[in-house]
């Protein structure tokens, strides 16, 4: 499993979907809550999140 808010470009990069564009939009709209927020803010299209979505999570960060 990747965290998305704290992997990095060439983790996220790993993932067979995740190219150099989305792997920086996910970096760029950090912090997410849940993983579903790479979808409803369109930061991955439907059929890439579909596909990437059970090897992702978004753990929160402690303050």
């Amino acid at each position: 499993m990747v965290d998305i808010n704290t992997a990095t470009d060439a983790e996220l990069k790993a993932i067979p979907g995740i190219g150099d564009s989305y792997a920086a939009k996910i970096i760029a709209g950090r912090p997410y809550a849940n993983k579903g927020q790479l979808k409803t803010r369109n930061v991955l299209p439907g059929p890439v999140y579909e596909k990437v979505k059970d090897q992702l999570v978004a753990k929160q960060v402690k303050k």
